[in-house]
C-alpha cells in the first residue's frame, strides 16, 4: 500500500512540473509580440536632413511560425573522420565523392543531365583512406538509404607559406578573421520578425563582454535580384541591370563579365595573406546559374542538391526545407563553414587569417515567413562562431549578419540587413573604430561602403586610401565604415541610383485611369521586344495585375504580373502629361525564381512565355 502512495505521488509531482513548465515556457516557434524583449529592432533617430526613413520599414508582426525539421538519420552506414571513411554495414555500399557543381556546364540543369557520378562498391564493415571535401554512401539494395560527409581539407601550400602580418603588402598590426553570414530576401525588418532567435542572441551579445553588435539601419540596397546587390558587396562594382539582364535570361548566368577578377573580395584578401572560403546552400548556385566569380578561392562547399524546382515551388507550405538525410541543406553550408574555422587553419602557430562567404537561400520561399526555417541553424551557430571554447581566435574575428535585399514592396526590397559584431577587445584596442561604427549605424550607406571596410579592416589602422588603388567609377563615392559617414549624406553621393533612393517619397496612385495607362504603355513596350515580337514559340503577353503604382511628382514606380507567369515584375516609368501615356525607362523580374522554359532558348526568357503553357 505504502507502495502504491509513494508512487502515486512521484506521478503527482512529475504531471505538476511538466504542467507549470509547458505553461511558463514559450515554444520555439512563436513568434513574440511587438513589445516583448524578445523582438529587437534598431529605432531609427535621423541626424540626416536629407533623408526621411519612412514609417512602413517595420512590417507587423504576426502570431506564430510552424517549422517543420528534418527526421532523425534512419541509416548509419559509415563515419568520416580524420580522413577515414569507416564503412559499418556488411552489405555492399557505393561510395561516390563529387568536390564540384555536379553539372556539365553552368547553364540552365533543368534542360540538361548532370554528369554520371563515379560509385566505388565497397563491403563492410570496413577503414578507407579518403580525402574529399563531399562523400557520399549509398546501401546498394536501397539507394534511398545514404549518408553525407562533409569536410575541409586545408591546403598543404596555404598551411606552409609564410604568413607573418609583414609578409602581407601592409605590415598592419590587425588583419582579422572576417566571416560574412549571408541571409537571402530578408528585409532588416523582417530578420526580427522571422528569426527572433537570431534576432535576440545578437541583441544578448551586445550585452555581454565580448561582443559589441551594430546594426546599420541605413543601409541603402540596390534595385534587382541577388547579383545587383552582391557585385558591389563583394566586388565594388555595380551590376548593370539593364545591360546585363538580357544575359542573364539567355544563359542563366548572373556574373557581370565586367568585373576583373582581382577584384572579388577573396582573391584580394588572398594577396593579404587570408584563406578563403565560399558556401552556398543553393541549387546548382540558382538554376545552375553563378552569381560571382569563384576562380581564387581556396575552399568551395561542395553544393549537394540540385532541387531547385522545390526549394522555390509555390507549392512549398510555410516552414518546410529541402531535408538532406537528417539535415536541412543549409545546414549542411553552415557545418562546412564551422570546419573551416575549427579545423587545421586555426591550429598553427603562425596566426592564418580566414575569410569565409556563407550564402544562405531557403529563405527564399514564396510565403512571407519561409526564413523562420533559418533560424534555428543560424542563432547557433552565431552562438558557435562568437564562443570562446570553441572558436580559437574568436578575439581576433569579425562577423557579418547580412542580407542581400527584402520583399514585400520597395521599401523593403532596398532595406536589407547589415550587422556587425567586432570582439570588444578589438575596439579597446582603437576606440576611433568603436566611434566611426556607433555613429555611422544611422548614416546612409551603400553596399560599395562595405566592399571597401572589408578592404580597410585588412590594412587597419593603415589609413584607406593607402590602399585603394585605381577607384572604379562607382567605388570613388564609396566611404569605410571605420571612418565617420557625414550625417547630410544623398543617395548621390553614395552611388545609390535614384530608382533605388529610399529616400524617395512614393505616393500610392488611385487614379484607375493612370493604373490603365501605365498597363497599356508597360504591355505595348514588352510586346515590341524582339525577341518576344519575332519568336514563334513567345505567346503575347498581356496584364495579369498591379500590384502596385506608386508616384513622386512626374516619376512612377510599378509591380505587376503578367498572364502565363507567377513571376512580379517591376518598372520604373516616366509620365508624359501632354502625349497621355508612359516612357519606359526599366522593367525587369523581381521575384520569385522559376525554371526556365524550354521554348525560350536563345531568347530573352525573362519576357518569353511558351504559347502552350500560358495561363489564362
Amino acid at each position: 500500500m505504502k507502495i502504491k502512495y509513494f508512487l502515486f505521488r512521484i506521478f503527482c509531482l512529475v504531471t505538476a512540473l511538466y504542467g507549470y513548465y509547458t505553461f511558463f515556457s514559450v515554444p520555439d516557434h512563436k513568434i513574440p509580440d511587438r513589445n516583448s524583449e524578445h523582438l529587437w529592432v534598431a529605432h531609427v533617430q535621423l541626424d540626416n536632413p536629407r533623408c526621411q526613413y519612412p514609417d512602413e520599414a517595420l512590417e507587423p508582426i504576426k502570431n506564430q511560425v510552424v517549422f517543420k525539421a528534418c527526421p532523425p538519420k534512419q541509416y548509419f552506414l559509415s563515419d568520416y573522420r580524420n580522413g577515414i571513411l569507416q564503412i559499418r554495414p556488411t552489405d555492399p555500399v557505393l561510395i561516390t565523392t563529387v568536390d564540384k557543381n555536379p553539372w556539365n556546364t553552368p547553364n540552365d540543369p533543368s534542360t540538361q543531365e548532370p554528369l554520371p557520378p563515379n560509385f566505388q562498391r565497397v563491403s563492410g564493415p570496413t577503414d578507407i583512406k579518403i580525402d574529399s571535401e563531399y562523400i557520399a554512401v549509398y546501401l546498394e539494395a536501397d539507394p534511398s538509404a545514404f549518408n553525407v560527409h562533409v569536410s575541409v581539407i586545408p591546403k598543404p601550400s596555404k598551411l606552409n607559406q609564410d604568413r607573418n602580418p609583414g609578409s602581407a603588402k601592409f605590415n598592419t598590426p590587425l588583419r582579422p578573421n572576417i566571416m560574412m553570414l549571408g541571409l537571402d530576401s530578408l528585409s532588416r525588418a523582417s530578420f526580427n520578425r522571422v528569426l527572433p532567435k537570431t534576432s535576440k542572441f545578437l541583441r544578448k551579445l551586445n550585452e555581454g563582454n565580448t561582443h559589441r553588435t551594430f546594426v546599420f539601419s541605413m543601409l541603402n540596397g540596390n534595385s534587382g535580384h541577388t547579383a545587383a546587390n552582391l557585385s558591389p558587396l563583394l566586388a565594388g562594382q555595380r551590376y548593370n541591370q539593364e545591360k546585363l539582364n538580357e544575359q542573364r535570361w539567355k544563359t542563366a548566368t548572373y556574373v557581370n563579365p565586367e568585373i576583373n577578377e582581382k577584384d572579388w573580395i577573396w582573391n584580394w584578401l588572398s594577396t593579404q595573406g587570408y584563406v578563403t572560403m565560399l558556401a552556398s546552400d543553393v541549387c546548382g548556385e540558382m538554376f545552375g546559374s553563378s552569381y560571382w566569380n569563384k576562380t581564387g578561392l581556396d575552399h568551395i562547399a561542395p553544393v549537394l542538391t540540385d532541387d531547385c524546382q522545390y526549394i522555390y515551388s509555390e507549392e512549398l507550405e510555410q516552414g518546410e526545407g529541402t531535408c538532406i538525410v537528417d539535415r536541412l541543406n543549409h545546414e549542411w553550408s553552415l557545418e562546412y563553414t564551422k570546419q573551416f574555422w575549427t579545423g587545421e587553419y586555426s591550429h598553427q602557430r603562425t596566426f592564418v587569417p580566414k575569410f569565409s562567404f556563407t550564402m544562405l537561400s531557403e529563405a527564399h520561399v514564396n510565403n512571407p515567413w519561409g526564413g523562420n526555417i533559418l533560424d534555428n541553424a543560424t542563432s547557433k551557430f552565431l552562438s558557435f562562431m562568437t564562443d570562446q571554447s570553441t572558436i580559437r581566435t574568436w578575439e581576433h574575428s569579425i562577423l557579418f549578419v547580412l542580407s542581400d535585399h527584402g520583399r514585400g514592396g520597395p521599401i523593403q526590397h532596398h532595406l536589407p540587413l547589415l550587422s556587425m559584431i567586432v570582439p570588444k577587445s578589438i575596439l579597446s584596442r582603437y576606440p576611433q573604430m568603436e566611434e566611426a561604427l556607433t555613429i555611422n549605424q544611422q548614416r546612409l550607406i551603400a553596399w560599395f561602403d562595405v566592399y571597401k571596410t572589408i578592404k580597410h579592416l585588412a590594412a587597419y589602422p593603415n589609413p584607406i586610401e593607402s590602399f585603394w588603388d585605381n577607384p572604379t567609377k562607382y567605388s570613388k563615392g564609396s566611404m569605410s565604415l571605420l571612418q565617420e559617414i557625414p550625417g547630410d549624406r544623398t543617395c548621390e553621393e553614395a552611388q545609390i541610383s535614384e530608382e533605388a533612393c529610399i529616400c524617395r517619397q512614393w505616393v500610392a496612385v488611385t487614379n484607375k485611369q493612370l493604373h490603365q495607362t501605365a498597363s497599356k504603355s508597360i504591355i505595348t513596350h514588352l510586346n515590341q521586344l524582339p525577341d518576344v515580337k519575332d519568336l514563334e514559340h513567345c505567346s503575347p503577353l498581356s496584364m495579369k495585375e498591379i500590384v502596385f503604382l506608386q508616384q513622386e511628382k512626374n516619376s512612377f514606380q510599378m509591380v505587376f504580373k503578367l498572364k502565363g507567369s507567377p513571376l512580379q515584375y517591376k518598372s520604373f516609368l516616366t509620365l508624359q502629361p501632354e502625349k497621355n501615356n508612359f516612357i519606359i525607362n526599366s522593367v525587369h523580374q523581381i521575384t520569385p525564381h522559376r525554371i526556365f522554359q524550354d521554348c525560350a532558348k536563345g531568347a530573352n526568357r525573362e519576357f518569353c512565355f511558351c504559347s502552350n503553357q500560358t495561363e489564362q
